[in-house]
């Protein structure tokens, strides 16, 4: 336990900046009784550290402090609410600065604090906008798209699970298409099934050929199966034959399937709440 300026000085900040932070922010001790002095715990120091870090790489202090009390939390959707824009700004900087450490850290405490839904359609799905039009605009930035959508991953696959079902319950396998290197969505909805839904969830990721699907299915018994494409040329019917021969519930999801007549019992999902709902319902 540590007071603010012992704290102070082994930041290297001032003392007034501390008790700025703690008013502002609410970033300070996290165990403080009025009208006693103040004490740091090496929790709080490590949130602090966060805060100053983020802040020195050209973040907000109110992203950075947002970041940081993430951080802190830990505990998914636990405060509801939405992460500011601002952090939308953040992550696409540090995509722009090929920081990878910052971009990861962004991504991950969203997803503790918010959970990853929230964190999917308020953090990662604006951000890969903004790239993603440079791109096509200028015709550059490509390695700032490969960095933010490396790292956007990392972040997804740091979930805290939720609490396993039942030993035997029923499994849900997620595949890429044939050809498909297009996984982003994907991995968000793994995210939110393991955060959200107990069930076992087989991520078989990117380019998977229909023997593979085949196999997986079967080794597992799954119940559910989502086959993504993003792109037309990826969406094989004969993939989706197969898992309408295995699973329940099946779900041709990506941009990819729009207009396609597909085997019964597939199902076309248009977002990740959509897919979630019909998961959680199989």
């Amino acid at each position: 336990m540590l007071t603010a300026g012992a704290v102070a000085r082994r930041l290297g900040i001032p003392t007034s900046t501390l008790r700025s932070w703690n008013r502002r922010y609410g970033i300070g001790p996290s165990d403080h009784v009025p009208g006693r002095y103040r004490r740091y715990t090496q929790a709080d120091i490590t949130v602090l550290a966060t805060m100053q870090r983020l802040i020195a790489a050209g973040m907000l202090p109110s992203s950075a402090a947002e970041v940081a009390r993430g951080q802190a939390g830990r505990t998914t959707n636990a405060r509801g609410g939405r992460p500011d824009a601002a952090l939308v700004g953040a992550l696409v900087q540090a995509a722009h600065a090929l920081d990878t450490q910052t971009a990861v850290e962004v991504v991950t405490r969203v997803v503790e604090r918010y959970g990853p839904r929230t964190a999917w359609e308020h953090l990662c799905r604006p951000a890969l906008g903004r790239v993603e039009a440079e791109v096509v605009g200028t015709g550059r930035c490509i390695d700032v798209e490969h960095v933010l959508s490396w790292s956007i991953q990392a972040g997804l696959r740091r979930v805290r699970p939720a609490p396993a079902r039942a030993p035997g319950a029923a499994s849900v396998v997620l595949a890429c298409a044939a050809g498909e290197l297009h996984s982003l969505p994907l991995e968000a909805l793994h995210a939110v099934l393991a955060a959200e839904t107990g069930r076992a969830v087989r991520m078989l990721g990117q380019d998977v050929p229909v023997e593979a699907l085949r196999d997986a299915l079967d080794k597992t018994g799954a119940a559910a199966a989502v086959l993504w494409s993003q792109v037309p040329a990826t969406a094989q019917a004969a993939a989706l034959r197969v898992a309408c021969d295995r699973a329940a519930t099946v779900i041709a999801a990506g941009p990819g399937w729009a207009g396609r007549r597909l085997p019964r019992p597939a199902v076309t999902a248009a977002s990740l709440a959509e897919a979630t709902a019909l998961l959680q319902g199989s």
